[in-house]
């Protein structure tokens, strides 16, 4: 518990809309990061094999 002037603030949350600090990121976000880095990784991979299939294609 933190007491910030004449308010107890016990919930964390609350915490840190009351002091501005930065929250940290929510499951949500976490699971959004997730999937961009897969989509990211997704997108490399295919890019890999599409540039492998164009360099077959062009010195065969």
């Amino acid at each position: 518990m933190q007491t910030l002037g004449s308010v107890a603030i016990a919930d964390p949350r609350h915490l840190v809309e009351v002091t501005k600090i930065k929250r940290p990121p929510t499951a949500l976000n976490r699971l959004l990061a997730l999937r961009i880095r897969i989509q990211n990784l997704i997108f490399e991979r295919f890019e890999l094999l599409l540039n492998q299939q164009i360099e077959t294609f062009l010195f065969c």
